[in-house]
């Protein structure tokens, strides 16, 4: 009966062996194989059963838990039980263990020194219940990483004699003599090499004889073999062959070589080969299976005793019944490579694996030691409370000095420890709220509950840990100034949009521009106590810009703007500059019994979250405004010669406005003739004054000096309008630009040479560089205030602000009303504009560094002139 099983037994394969109670020699094949031999070594069982006993296409399936597995062979014709050891030093079976490896917290050093702790521990295993232990190697050399191993092996195999001798004692049939040395004997350890590239004409015998005393020399100078075998760990035989070179790898499966090899030994037997040129010759002489046969007859003869000197002991020696060597093995099995189950032999089981873990050792007690330091070094010069950015940057820190220090594959581990414990330390109430400004700037109190109104911190709010409750801060301070100008004060880094547009300048207003006249913006009017915000939906219809929408599109106070058009539709005239303005005559007489357009009524429950623009749903309103348009006093207030002499911050030599010429040409129509009668007959021989001081007084009461022009059907004056742009930066300087990419820089006379055409017609930028900052960082300056004088002139002047903060998609922000605010004449008026450009769901911050001009912009289209319908 043919008898192939594994370790650990099974109950059928324990009760066959001892079942026999013939004397078998134990032989256990050790060692390494490549990837080519699918984590066999079994050639020299195969050769000397004469089939294949450990070689196929299909090597069992190792478990993953003990990384190794033990198959055994009966040989019953020559008496000899073949042990073979499938381990992570095959090839293969390492790349698998590698491949199924799951557990990413496990390094690659530390999987290495688990298979090799495996290894070992089957090693001695297999050095315990053997009588001659074969270590296989693919190539013809020994690899000195064994001596080691063995000094290791032998180590363990002193501590955990105990252990197996108490096992032993209890089985039957064990001498005294095998429970003694916890061993049947001192095995003998045979090397075989393979190797398919010498030379067919090499003497192998010399090349094997020459291995064999460097093996010996290296063996006894690491004091792994002795005089006496007793106290060894295996034993050299001194008077026989023990390194056997094989030319060919026959642990390499080749399906045809085999089958050929099988028909030859069936037709011709034992006494030919098939050589390379297939010519049948008779078989080498040089054959592993005589090899182990000699040192297998020697057990059966007299034993082993391959001790030297005069004065050692006999060795022990026997070869006990298959019945009582099966129950002996798995006896030492469960002692060796079975569960830990007292302290001792966990105690023994980790000194093996702490002994291939040396790196791993060193690398715990360096990272234990560097640890503390490390921590040491995030906690130096900490503030009271902190931000997540700071913290990251501390955490860095502290990871720079630990990987400084420490070595080894465990400073992953020891990475993670660390962040742990630092993260740890900022939880512990040193957290800052970090809720960002309209700004950009962190909130800098600890960790906190927010006021009503302002946005809540998302990390305060999952603290189970009872936190205080106060406004936001971020320590940041700004220089801003007054709706009219005049006046400049420190403010407060604003977390709520109320405050910063509105509030702010409501509380400076208090000692300034209270008194001016200033116009009302559209704003939310509840009508009820429990009014909400309202939810914008995605889809909501989008209101339009108030002056160049589509006609057709209904805004959210009022009618159409095809409507407002009826009432301020200007053209311009075929021949004159873009500052010469037509206005016919039915542009002046309207029609007071013309159709109106419905008023849409505005929400009174709910209000819109944020600021009007283009995009907001029709029908809502914000509940403050975040515009204001103010008048100084008449146009006498500003002097052209002198500049802005009441405003506060401005930088030397840009407080002034730019004129902005326009020719206003009056031409009656067919509508306009039933309006006649209010004007002055015209004869033919030029221009005649105003018969009425009322209408001499409406064109200022010197036609000559206004530039007026009375033609037979048209009437033609000019303008002077003062305009300015004005930017103010974070730090409170104000200035004003004479074109979209140039700062406005008068004389030293004070004379200003641009004009106010290129603020007209082009976009502004909404940011700027301030020119405070030539020796420090970029700092930004924002367009703030739209400074107008206007005419003493039968026109109006109106505005129509339409900002857009930020590049598309980003809406375009409107005042909220439906035609252009119109100025009163001869006037100065202001436009404040908003701090911050907040929407229903997105804000729109002012950047922190240098952007381009068109980044934000007002724009074009803001200016224009209508005429005054009631003049004439």
């Amino acid at each position: 009966m043919i008898l192939k099983f594994t370790f650990p037994l099974e109950d059928s394969v324990r009760e066959t062996l001892e079942s026999e109670n013939e004397k078998t020699v134990i032989v256990s094949i050790v060692g390494k194989s490549d990837l080519r031999s699918l984590g066999s070594k079994g050639g020299p069982a195969d050769e000397t059963c004469d089939r294949q006993v450990f070689t196929t296409s299909r090597p069992p399936k190792v478990p993953s838990k003990s990384l190794v597995l033990i198959e055994g062979y009966h040989d019953k014709a020559n008496k000899i039980m073949f042990l073979h050891l499938r381990s992570p030093y095959d090839s293969s079976h390492f790349a698998e263990i590698v491949e199924q490896e799951d557990d990413d917290s496990k390094s690659f050093q530390e999987l290495l020194s688990e298979c090799r702790a495996q290894q070992a521990k089957a090693m001695l295993f297999l050095l315990t219940i053997s009588h001659i232990v074969i270590l296989s190697s693919p190539s013809p050399r020994f690899e000195t990483q064994y001596l080691q191993l063995f000094r290791t092996l032998d180590q363990i195999r002193q501590k955990a004699h105990p252990l197996i001798a108490d096992q032993l004692h209890k089985i039957p049939g064990v001498s005294a003599d095998w429970t003694a040395q916890q061993r049947m004997c001192t095995p003998r350890l045979l090397f075989y090499f393979l190797s398919n590239q010498l030379d067919a004409n090499k003497d192998l015998k010399k090349l094997e004889h020459s291995m064999e005393d460097q093996i010996y020399r290296q063996l006894r100078r690491c004091r792994i073999i002795t005089n006496s075998t007793t106290l060894s760990l295996f034993a050299i035989p001194p008077n026989q062959e023990f390194v056997f070179i094989e030319d060919q790898d026959l642990n390499v499966l080749d399906k045809t070589q085999q089958a050929v090899n099988r028909a030859l030994r069936f037709c011709f037997g034992d006494c030919a080969e098939k050589t390379d040129n297939n010519h049948l010759l008779p078989r080498n002489v040089h054959r592993f299976k005589e090899f182990l046969l000699e040192h297998v007859n020697t057990a059966f003869g007299k034993g082993f005793d391959d001790s030297l000197g005069r004065h050692t002991n006999t060795a022990h020696f026997e070869i006990p019944p298959l019945s009582v060597w099966a129950v002996a093995s798995s006896a030492i099995y469960k002692v060796l490579l079975g569960e830990e189950t007292n302290s001792k032999q966990r105690q023994v089981l980790g000194l093996l694996s702490n002994s291939f873990n040396v790196s791993i050792r060193f690398s715990e007690a360096r990272c234990k030691k560097v640890l503390p330091m490390a921590f040491a070094a995030y906690q130096e010069g900490l503030p009271t409370h902190y931000t997540k950015a700071y913290h990251e940057g501390r955490l860095a820190f502290a990871n720079s000095v630990f990987l400084q220090h420490a070595r080894g594959p465990s400073c992953s581990k020891y990475i993670a420890d660390l962040k742990q414990m630092c993260d740890e330390h900022w939880h512990d109430g040193r957290q800052m709220c970090e809720v960002l400004s309209l700004t950009g700037n962190p909130c800098t109190q600890p960790l906190h509950l927010n006021v009503e109104g302002e946005e809540p911190c998302e990390t305060a709010l999952s603290k189970s840990d009872p936190l205080s409750t106060m406004p936001h801060s971020s320590g940041v301070r700004y220089v801003s100034t007054c709706n009219c100008g005049r006046k400049q004060g420190p403010r407060e880094d604003p977390f709520v949009l109320r405050i910063a547009n509105c509030e702010f300048y409501a509380a400076l207003a208090v000692d300034c521009c209270s008194s001016l006249h200033s116009l009302t913006f559209p704003v939310f009017e509840p009508s009820i106590d429990d009014f909400k915000a309202a939810r914008v939906a995605v889809d909501e219809q989008p209101r339009k810009d108030s002056f160049r929408a589509v006609q057709e599109q209904k805004l959210s106070l009022g009618g159409t703007l095809s409507e407002m058009e009826d009432a301020t539709r200007f053209k311009q005239r075929d021949g004159f500059s873009d500052q010469s303005l037509l206005l016919q005559m039915d542009d002046l007489c309207l029609d007071p019994g013309k159709e109106k357009g419905l008023l849409r009524q505005a929400s009174t429950t709910e209000y819109l979250p944020g600021m009007l623009h283009t995009a907001s749903p029709a029908g809502l309103l914000p509940q403050f405004p975040s515009w204001s348009l103010v008048c100084l006093g008449p146009s006498s207030v500003y002097s052209h010669n002198h500049g802005l002499t009441d405003q506060a911050g401005f930088l030397p030599g840009s407080a002034y406005l730019l004129p902005w010429d326009v020719t206003v040409r009056f031409e009656p129509s067919e509508m306009g003739k039933k309006c006649e009668a209010k004007w002055t007959s015209i004869g033919a021989g030029g221009v005649n004054i105003p018969a009425s001081p009322n209408q001499q007084r409406k064109f200022g009461g010197n036609v000559n000096k206004r530039k007026t022009k009375v033609g037979k059907d048209h009437i033609e004056f000019a303008l002077k309008i003062f305009i300015g742009v004005e930017y103010e930066c974070p730090r409170g300087h104000r200035f004003m630009l004479s074109s979209p990419d140039k700062m406005l820089k008068a004389s030293g006379a004070g004379i200003v040479k641009e004009t106010g055409a290129k603020i007209v017609s082009n976009d502004m930028p909404l940011y700027c560089l301030c020119p405070c900052n030539k020796n420090s960082k970029p700092l930004l300056a924002q367009l703030m205030r739209i400074h107008v004088v206007t005419p003493k002139a039968p026109v109006y002047v109106t505005l129509n602000p339409r900002v857009q903060p930020a590049p598309d998609p980003c809406p375009v922000f409107v005042s909220g009303f439906n035609e252009p605010l119109v100025l009163t004449q001869s006037a100065y008026w202001i436009l404040r504009l908003p701090f911050v450009y907040m929407a229903e769901q997105n804000l729109y911050r002012m950047p922190k560094e240098t952007v381009p001009l068109n980044y934000g912009r007002l724009l074009a289209g803001c200016y224009s002139i209508i005429p005054e319908a009631t003049t004439f």
